[in-house]
């Protein structure tokens, strides 16, 4: 398993930029993923195909769910109140950081923003 320091700030922005769900979701794929870099059990291995390891992945969550359905390796971050806070209020995290940037620059700041 990948031993780091998780910086509070990166996870913030992974919410804040819809990337791949909820902070603890994202580190355990990614935690599978180094795992098991290369086999049948990576969760996007080039064993694959060049598409799927680098976008086809995301876009059939299935797949992950059957790949690994469950969040054992990452009990670190479920013991953390400020990682369950992150889980539990994400969507509220999306939604708010769509509404500013709408604020901020309409249409064109929504979608350049959140993608």
């Amino acid at each position: 398993m990948c031993r780091f320091k998780i910086n509070s700030k990166s996870m913030i922005e992974k919410s804040y930029a819809f990337e791949f769900g909820d902070p603890i979701y994202w580190v355990s794929v990614h935690r599978f993923h180094h795992k098991y870099v290369d086999s049948d059990n990576d969760t996007h291995s080039p064993i694959n195909g060049f598409w799927f390891s680098h976008m086809g992945w995301i876009l059939d969550s299935g797949y992950l769910l059957e790949k690994h359905p469950t969040y054992k390796n990452v009990e670190d971050l479920t013991n953390q109140m400020f990682y369950m806070f992150l889980q539990k209020t994400y969507i509220w995290h999306v939604l708010g950081c769509g509404a500013l940037l709408y604020t901020w620059g309409g249409f064109s700041y929504l979608v350049w923003g959140m993608s």
